[in-house]
């Protein structure tokens, strides 16, 4: 008999090889079995693509959620893909549980592995999305391309998280790295959770990273603003899409 084994990984304990790997074994000898890595996009997501895409890894090092530097690691495939893992940089895994804090968590580690990416010379880039410990709708990210969000007064806000959300008021887009600009870049996730409202990224996921009731509501309200701002610049609503809420 045939069998393909093609299972996600376990959080914290094994990876997707790992998984299939010890299934095979468990199994006659006399079948026929493949194994075929799979993720979510969240943890495991950089171990399961390493056997599809293989190539270099590189390490870098940049910023966790709370803005301690870390080593993050990502694949530039045989192929000049990089393959990226936003827990890698920004994950619930980096962090205790009672430094979980979504209002001062941020995605600028995120944005560190993009710009060593495009430093590098690859333009197309896949990031997967999940298990993440941020809940500020790429802010962070957007600031480490070099994008400069402003506040009411137009004063360049540098903090990160969610806390922010409530004050960006412009996106100042002309230090934005043009490499980005012409990068293909695709996200990788397994939700359809819209980026806002009862089943949005907020309201959803904010619990799991450490938000009570009060702070979710906090940040839903600085999220509404920014997804204001953002649509205004670039002239598209998307906060309504499937999707949109993966990893905050």
């Amino acid at each position: 008999m045939k069998i393909l084994v093609a299972s996600d990984s376990f959080k914290g304990t094994l990876t997707s090889l790992e998984v299939g790997q010890i299934i095979e074994s468990e199994l006659p000898d006399y079948h026929n079995i493949d194994i075929f890595p799979v993720s979510d996009g969240g943890e495991g997501f950089l171990a399961s693509m390493r056997s599809v895409f293989p190539g270099d890894e590189r390490t870098v090092r940049c910023p966790d959620p709370l803005g301690k530097e870390i080593s993050c690691s990502y694949i530039i495939s045989d192929g000049g893909i990089a393959l990226i893992e936003s827990a890698a940089a920004c994950g619930l895994g980096l962090l205790a549980d009672r430094d979980r804090n979504p209002m001062r968590a941020g995605t600028y580690g995120l944005g560190v592995l993009m710009r060593d990416a495009l430093h590098q010379g690859v333009r197309t880039i896949y990031i997967g999305l999940g298990g993440s410990m941020t809940n500020d709708g790429g802010a962070g990210l957007m600031r480490a391309l070099g994008v400069k969000l402003l506040d009411d007064e137009g004063k360049e806000i540098l903090q990160e998280g969610g806390r922010v959300l409530k004050s960006i008021a412009e996106l100042d887009l002309s230090g934005l790295d043009m490499r980005a600009k012409e990068a293909r870049i695709i996200v990788i996730g397994d939700v359809d959770n819209p980026l806002l409202g009862e089943r949005g990224a907020t309201r959803v996921y904010g619990p799991q990273k450490g938000a009570d009731a009060v702070m979710v509501e906090d940040l839903e309200a600085g999220m509404v603003r920014y997804a204001a701002v953002v649509s205004q610049k670039f002239g598209v609503d998307y906060s309504d899409d499937p999707g949109v809420g993966a990893a905050g």
